[in-house]
């Protein structure tokens, strides 16, 4: 039994669901998305495969976006949080009848009455067509460099490049990010996954980036030129490498012999287990 995935029943890379190495753990978060207890030694199996944990992570991260955006949305509309379960209520006590009196209105008061609520009624109408209404942008400034900013999140964002924090981490390897995003497109080396697809040549990316690279290539479009030999090249990245030529700049030292490179890959290979 602990040869299979539990979630999906079928074998592949497995890796425990009860592991304490992230700030909650994977049996935590399929109790979180679906409501189901596990326990530890219950008969079942343990582990889960690398695709089902992917899926995981993307209903996980789903279903908080779900909530936090159902509170914000009701707080800025002054409506009652709805609770998350709602049991079923069995009506037991008899329906009571209930009497009214009707009391003859002056034909003029239900004229105005009438009036006030179709004007009510379109109000809501315009209201509803025209959204949420949108709060003022407030430019930010970041404590350490004055770099402005839009949104607090974009400066969150910027600021762990000073403070060097990385809280998104891979749940396959030590590796961590500092961008939910780019935890998304490292998941996708572990799982295989290639969302992206060159309708020229049919090969598949995992990022959305290496393939508008990838056709910029069949088109030959250089967007990137050197501003000192006027080279062209199709991502920014290739014209940093080629710049470093001009420059001389070698930021890639070895530890052994203190030899230093202008790109990484050629200190890899000079190193004897590279």
């Amino acid at each position: 039994m602990n040869k299979i995935c539990r979630i999906c029943l079928e074998e592949g890379v497995l890796s425990s669901i009860f592991t304490t190495n992230y700030k909650l753990s994977v049996c935590d978060m399929i109790e979180f998305c679906t409501n189901i207890k596990i326990q530890r030694h219950d008969g079942l199996p343990d582990q889960m495969c690398s695709n089902c944990a992917y899926k995981l992570g993307i209903a996980f991260h789903f279903k908080q976006a779900c909530e936090s955006s159902d509170i914000r949305l009701r707080q800025y509309l002054g409506l009652e949080a709805v609770p998350k379960h709602c049991d079923a209520v069995t009506m037991t006590d008899p329906i009571v009848p209930i009497t009214r009196t009707i009391i003859k209105k002056c034909k003029c008061t239900k004229v105005e009455q009438k009036k006030y609520s179709n004007y009510k009624k379109k109000q809501e109408s315009e209201r509803l067509k025209c959204g949420p209404k949108p709060k003022p942008k407030k430019i930010i400034e970041c404590y350490n460099c004055q770099k402005q900013f839009r949104c607090q999140a974009q400066l969150d964002m910027h600021i762990r490049t000073h403070t060097g924090d990385r809280p998104y981490s891979c749940m396959f390897c030590s590796r961590s990010f500092t961008q939910k995003h780019n935890l998304t497109i490292h998941m996708r080396l572990h799982t295989g996954e290639k969302p992206f697809q060159c309708e020229i040549c049919s090969k598949s990316f995992s990022a959305q980036g290496n393939l508008q690279a990838h056709i910029k290539a069949h088109k030959g479009q250089k967007d990137h030129v050197c501003a000192v030999c006027k080279k062209g090249f199709v991502t920014s990245s290739e014209l940093t490498r080629h710049m470093s030529k001009h420059t001389g700049i070698r930021n890639f030292k070895c530890d052994i012999c203190e030899k230093s490179f202008s790109q990484k890959r050629d200190l890899k290979t000079w190193l004897p287990n590279g």
